[in-house]
């Protein structure tokens, strides 16, 4: 067991070192309040609008919010089949520079390589139109997307505004560990089992 306790200790370390990395979260997509082209106040209660996006890493959504100015209502996140993976009420924490409103949530693992859909249907306002965009390196933003009524699997697409999303809801991202941070964790654990073989190699000896 006190091989057990050193490692994790070693483990416990190298996060320690590499600044959190490995438990921060990043948004799916943030941008500056100054990149909404057009901010309609008219029918998002109409509406789930939200964006689609392919996953890249292992990552898993931990958060669903919605841009600031959307108001009161319900974020979901769907499989590329349709299926309602998670949902939350917003609003919750302020986040990010769009600002969002974000609600945690127990982690969606993501698998690399499929499509996923978040959308939100609120009372307020939502965004269109907006340019540039910072997108999270865990995913590739695919397009916009979104649904008549009620919060419905937004599966539809506007190819006039193809290249934006509608804001509509938003996704938070649990982040993945650097190479860098890997390196410290490895060599924390690798330093502290060749002391565990010494020390028990100096034990028989004796």
């Amino acid at each position: 067991m006190a091989i057990d306790r050193n490692l994790l200790a070693a483990g416990m370390a190298a996060a320690a070192l590499s600044g959190g990395a490995a438990t921060a979260a990043t948004l799916g997509v943030d941008f500056l309040p100054g990149a909404v082209g057009i901010n309609s106040g008219c029918c998002a209660s109409s509406y789930t609008l939200g964006y689609a996006f392919e996953d890249l890493t292992a990552t898993s959504v931990v958060g669903l919010g919605v841009w600031a100015q959307g108001g009161a209502g319900e974020v979901g996140l769907w499989d590329a089949g349709g299926n309602l993976l998670a949902t939350a009420n917003v609003p919750g924490v302020l986040v990010g520079t769009a600002p969002w409103y974000f609600t945690a949530i127990s982690p969606v693992p993501l698998t690399p390589g499929d499509d996923y859909y978040v959308g939100a249907y609120t009372d307020g306002a939502y965004a269109y139109v907006v340019n540039p965009i910072v997108v999270a390196p865990q995913i590739s933003y695919l397009h916009n997307a979104w649904a008549f009524g009620g919060l419905n699997f937004p599966g539809n697409i506007s190819p006039t505004f193809a290249e934006h999303a509608f804001f509509g809801g938003n996704v938070e991202l649990s982040s993945v560990p650097e190479p860098a941070t890997w390196g410290v964790m490895v060599a924390g654990m690798a330093g502290a089992g060749a002391v565990m073989r010494r020390r028990r190699r100096a034990a028989a000896a004796a």
